[in-house]
Parts: structure tokens; sequence; C-alpha cells
């Protein structure tokens, strides 16, 4: 698999959360921060690039278009199932080295297309003429819609590490969310069966029990740092956690130290990512079916033919469980009071989709996204999820030595957490909106 098909993943539709004021989180929505992305943003050169050939894409697209008429080479592109996985065992780690590198990937890709004059239109915008010559075969028009796939996916990866740049202070911080150890040791136990996991020859129950067999010698090497970190994420200093894990081990008890230790981080910072942030705001609920069916009506203020009839299908499916819940959007009048909690959707150039902090019923979408239905569809259905309290479930630090950006999903099958074909919300969202969100 290429470099670039590893990379881009998730990012191409993954977009940013809310900024809250303890805890603060990056998003380009002022134009203060945009100036801070022209001025201060890392990159340089090579984002720079990377910006300027998005820009002709939008060319090359009309043309496309003109002469195939469907699908438009924008809207085919935008979306490309990657269906690779941002694990803690294998983040992402995003740097100017490594978008250089993607990027003279795809020149190259570029400058061999075959069938296509793509290496004029990428030096100089010259767009090729697609009237001319026989009609393009469906295996190059579908090797083009992924080269074009790749490209905004790397301009989502350069916007995301821009804005990192601008953040980096703020981001810096996030590293205290940094929950990869836990989410590793966790995936080492073995099942409630008592199997091992998927490809795993040993289970953690085995191994903590048996520390000094010299059979576990290989595999404790590799465990032990991650014990460490896990017992940091409580707040013990480094030496007390070293002290606390030799305890246990000559006790012959660190199965059960490990257990107490994996409980404190799991309330402490992994439940956290799944719960409804503490707001005052409410919307108005009916119930109907005799009780068994809850509808929750959020005001909007009409957005257009694009967004307005996918916004409810947002409410019909990703927001929705079953015939116990769904979300009704109900526009507003013209000439009627904006409600205080209705919803608004902008549409903005060269950001990442977000909501607001200074404004958090504004729901922000990348105007790269309004281009594909899918991935407009669940963009809203993850950023409405911001507007109704619910956080990212993923994590992203800057690592302000290595100058990198570290990024990986929590929960690959959440929306929440990424934004995959197919991903869904946990029947628990539904359950904490009716308790928490409700008006009867």
């Amino acid at each position: 698999m290429s470099l670039i098909l590893l990379l881009v993943l998730g990012l191409l539709s993954q977009g940013c959360g809310v900024k809250s004021e303890s805890e603060p989180l990056p998003r380009l929505q002022t134009e203060n921060e945009i100036v801070c992305q022209q001025e201060k943003g890392g990159g340089g050169l090579v984002t720079g690039q990377i910006f300027s050939l998005v820009k002709k894409l939008a060319v090359l697209s009309d043309a496309y278009h003109k002469r195939y008429q469907y699908p438009s080479l924008k809207e085919a592109g935008i979306l490309y199932p990657y269906n690779v996985n941002l694990s803690p065992q294998q983040p992402l780690r995003i740097t100017v080295n490594l978008l250089a590198k993607v990027l003279d990937e795809l020149t190259s890709q570029i400058e061999s297309f075959k069938d296509i004059d793509l290496r004029s239109w990428a030096r100089s915008g010259e767009v090729p003429d697609f009237t001319a010559g026989p009609t393009l075969t469906y295996n190059v028009l579908y090797k083009l819609r992924v080269l074009v796939a790749q490209i905004y996916g790397l301009e989502a990866m350069a916007l995301r590490f821009e804005n990192a740049s601008c953040h980096a202070d703020e981001l810096a911080k996030n590293v205290s969310k940094d929950i990869a150890s836990y989410l590793i040791l966790k995936g080492l136990e073995c099942t409630a069966e008592g199997r091992r996991p998927g490809g795993v020859p040993f289970c953690l129950d085995e191994v903590l029990p048996s520390w000094n067999s010299q059979e576990y010698l290989e595999v404790r090497n590799k465990i032990f740092p991650h014990l460490l970190i896990l017992c940091g994420m409580t707040g013990k200093a480094d030496q007390q956690c070293r002290d606390d894990v030799a305890a246990a081990i000559a006790s012959g008890k660190l199965m059960p130290w490990y257990k107490e230790y994996r409980e404190q981080v799991r309330i402490k910072r992994f439940k956290p990512l799944f719960d409804l942030r503490q707001d005052s705001k409410r919307y108005a609920c009916t119930k109907i079916n005799s009780g068994h069916t809850t509808i929750m009506t959020i005001p909007y203020v009409p957005a257009g033919e694009k967004i307005d009839p996918v916004l409810q299908e947002v409410g019909q499916s990703y927001w929705k469980q079953n015939t116990a819940f769904y979300i009704k959007f109900v526009p507003v009048a013209a000439n009627a009071r904006i409600p205080n909690n209705a919803l608004r959707i902008l549409e903005k150039a060269s950001v990442l989709s977000h909501v607001r902090g200074d404004r958090p019923n504004d729901l922000v979408l990348a105007s790269s996204v309004i281009q594909n239905k899918t991935l407009l569809k669940m963009t809203i259905a993850h950023e409405l999820g911001h507007v109704l309290g619910f956080e990212d479930c993923y994590v992203e630090y800057f690592n302000q030595v290595s100058e990198e950006l570290v990024y990986y999903e929590v929960d690959s099958t959440n929306l929440m957490c990424s934004m995959q074909p197919g991903n869904y919300l946990p029947s628990s969202y539904f359950s904490k909106l009716i308790n928490e969100r409700c008006l009867f």
C-alpha cells in the first residue's frame, strides 16, 4: 500500500471539536485565526505547494464535468474508501517532512499519469482537453478520481498541521489526554470467554500473574513501559510508579494492581470522552407510540437546498435509535425571532469543519465536504454531536520538540471518533440526550 493511502485515512473528512474554556481545541473559526495560519502556520513552502495544487483541482473538475457530466470529478473524488483505522498502536504523525514526502509521491503519480496530460495541468494550471481523443475508459477515470481523493486528503493533513502549528501551545497540553497505553493494554486482555485476542500469542491475564516466568521475558519488555505510563495517568510520579510496580511484582499481585489502575484511568480519562458536556441548552421533546419513541425537535436557520434535505436525513439516520429516538429539524420562519438554541450551518473554504466555540450552535462546514452527499451527511452528523454536547473521542496533540502532530482514534466504529462510512453513534448517546437535553 502506498504511503498516501496509509496517511489520508479518516483525516479527509474528520473535523475539529468544540473549544471549551478549560480545555481548548484548535479550529479555524475567525479571521484572526486564519491570519495566524498564514503567518505562523507550520509547513511553509510545502503546504503552500499543496494548497496551490488543490486550487487547480477546481478548474480540472469543471472541465471534467463538462465532458462527462456525471459523476463530477470533485464529488466522486472527495470521498475515497480508505478503510484504514488510526489506532493507538499506529497513530498518525504529521510532520513537514511527511507532507513533503507525500507531495513528492503524488507529484510522481501526476507526472506519470497515462491517457491524460496532467503534467502541464500541475505545472501551469493548463486544463487537459477532455473533448479531444477517444472517451476515457472506466479504469482511467477511476484512477483519476482516486488521485483527486488523495490530493484532497493531503490538503486535509496540511490544513490540520498548519492549524496545529498556530495553536501549538494549546495542543501541546493535549498530551495529557493521551491514553494509548491504556488502550494497548486493554486490547491485550483475554476475551470474556477467556480467549486470546485475535492475532496475539498471549493475553495479559496470562502474563501478569506469571511475570517472572522466562516464557514471557520478551513480552515483559514490551508491556512494562505501558504499565508505568498507565500508573502515571493517575497523577503519580515516575519513580513512585516504578516502586508500585516493583512491589506488585514482588507480592505476586501484578494483575490486581493492573486492574485497579486500569479502572482509575477509565474513570479519569477514558469515560469523559463519551460523556455529555455540562450545558444548560435544552430542546423540546415529545413522546409518541405510547411513550416508546422520543422525538427531539431542533430549530434551525435554513441553509439552502444542498444542506436542508441532508440535515433532515441526518436526524432520521445517524441520530436515530431504531424506533426509540430521532431528531426532527424545524426551520425558523424568515421573519421570526431566531431561538437561542437554533442551529445555524455556515460554509467556509479552506478550513476544517467545526463548531464555533464562541457560538456553539454554529456549525461551520468546509466547502469541500458539500460536494459529496455521503461525506456531507457524515460531517453534519459528527459536528451535530458537538452542538448537542458530545466530545471528539479521538486523541490529538502537538509535540513541540519533534514538531509533529499525533492523532489516533479511540473507537474506530463511533462516529464521534472516526468518520468512516458505516460508523454509528452508540445507544448510550441517545439515553444521555433524553435524560439531559430533553424538555418534555
